[in-house]
C-alpha cells in the first residue's frame, strides 16, 4: 500500500509526519521504514482511548528502532496506569503530547454521564506526566444537559487549580459549550440549563 501511494499520489514528495489511525506493535517496524525512505520522524496516533499499557507496549516495540527518535503526540484517557514511572518511560519513547478528555470538574456531572474517571485520578495523570516532560491537552465542556452553574463553575475551579501543572506554554486546555446534532429527538426535547445560559 505504501508503495502504491508513493508511486501514484506523491509525486515525489518526501512524508515527513504521518497519522497512525490505531494501534499495533508492528507500527514501530513501519515507523523505521517510514524515516528510513521518507526522514519521517513524527507521528500522530490518532486512536483517542491509549492507555498506558499500550503505550509501555509500543515503547518495547520500538526499542529496536530507537536510533530514528520518534516523536509521538496521542489522545488518552485519564487513567490510574499513568503513574509517574509509565510516563517516564513513555516519555523516553518520545511521546511529547497527550491529549486527554475532562469534560467537566465536577465528579456528580462526570459520574451522571459515565465518564469512568475520578478528578483526583485527572490531577495525578496531569502531573505525572508532566513532571515526565510530556505536555498535556484538556479538553472540556460547560453546559451539559442538567448541570447547574456551579458545576460548570467547577470546570473552572478545576483548571485553575491546575495552574501550577498547565502554565508551562505547552500546556494547553480549551472550554467548549456542549452541542447536540441538529434535528435529533434529545436535541428537540432538551431543556436549556443555568450553565449553558453563562454562555449566552
Amino acid at each position: 500500500a505504501w508503495h502504491s501511494l508513493e508511486a501514484h499520489h506523491l509525486d515525489g514528495r518526501a512524508l515527513r509526519r504521518i497519522f497512525i489511525t490505531h494501534d499495533h506493535p508492528d507500527h514501530m517496524g513501519l515507523a523505521r521504514w517510514l524515516h528510513e525512505r521518507h526522514g519521517a520522524r513524527h507521528f500522530e496516533i490518532t486512536d483517542e482511548t491509549l492507555s498506558p499499557k499500550l503505550l509501555i507496549r509500543l515503547a518495547d516495540a520500538l526499542v529496536p528502532h530507537a536510533a530514528i527518535r520518534p516523536r509521538f503526540v496521542g489522545y488518552a484517557r485519564f487513567e490510574p496506569g499513568f503513574t509517574p514511572e509509565a510516563c517516564r518511560r513513555i516519555h523516553e519513547m518520545g511521546m511529547r503530547k497527550l491529549f486527554f478528555g475532562l469534560e467537566s470538574g465536577n465528579q456528580a456531572m462526570l459520574d451522571h454521564m459515565d465518564k469512568g474517571i475520578r478528578l483526583d485520578v485527572a490531577r495525578a495523570v496531569l502531573r505525572n506526566c508532566v513532571e515526565a516532560g510530556i505536555a498535556v491537552h484538556v479538553f472540556s465542556i460547560v453546559g451539559f444537559p442538567e448541570e447547574t452553574e456551579d458545576q460548570a463553575r467547577d470546570t473552572l475551579a478545576f483548571l485553575l487549580g491546575e495552574q501550577p501543572t498547565l502554565e508551562h506554554p505547552m500546556n494547553t486546555f480549551d472550554v467548549h459549550p456542549f452541542g447536540l446534532d441538529l434535528r435529533t429527538e434529545y436535541g428537540d426535547e432538551r431543556t436549556p440549563t443555568a450553565a449553558a445560559d453563562m454562555l449566552l
